[in-house]
């Protein structure tokens, strides 16, 4: 299993999504289910939007848990809260014996307000994020490093503050790697 993490507008998608591709296993994201419950269920106010994020979260933990269930590996992708996530994922690790990495991205706060303002101007995003409560939500998060899951084995750091100096390809390497090893964790 591959659990890619890290505060919102980090690059968490993009990533998870090659290395869902190169490592040929499915990916379950947040947020691709949250758009999913958006559309069916409507956007809402922001108490709305966070329970739908745990109605997601839900899913993506009975998802990848499926997957692994059937033998095939799979990456992980969200703004996991390190707390709740932690017991979580653990469960999943333990109930099916399976080797795990994790990719934690890291940017500069205010690279990461500015990647989310840019973004929330673009309207690129799914509506019901509500960008602006995102941005706020954000700019109360970033006052504190992010604290990742505490899971066993290998974990590695990427600088996202510049997404055009990311090298997938790198990471892609690093985690096949770090699942071959089985190293301990960071």
């Amino acid at each position: 299993m591959v659990v890619v993490s890290g505060y919102p507008a980090t690059g968490k998608t993009s990533l998870a999504v090659h290395l869902s591709t190169e490592l040929r296993f499915p990916l379950v994201s947040k947020d691709l289910v949250k758009e999913r419950l958006f559309d069916v269920m409507g956007a809402g106010d922001n108490d709305w939007s966070h329970l739908l994020g745990r109605a997601s979260m839900a899913v993506l933990y009975a998802q990848a848990g499926a997957i692994l269930a059937s033998g095939n590996g799979v990456v992980a992708e969200a703004n996991f809260d390190g707390e709740l996530a932690t017991r979580d994922l653990m469960k999943l690790i333990r109930d099916h014996q399976v080797p795990v990495c994790q990719v934690v991205l890291q940017a500069d706060p205010d690279a990461l307000i500015a990647r989310a303002k840019d973004r929330a101007a673009a309207g690129e995003r799914h509506p019901g994020h509500n960008e602006q409560f995102v941005i706020a939500e954000l700019e109360r998060m970033v006052a504190k490093p992010y604290v990742a899951p505490d899971l066993p084995g290998p974990c590695f750091s990427v600088d996202v503050t510049d997404l055009d100096a990311v090298d997938l390809d790198e990471v892609l390497s690093r985690v096949r790697t770090a699942l071959a090893s089985g190293r301990p964790s960071c």
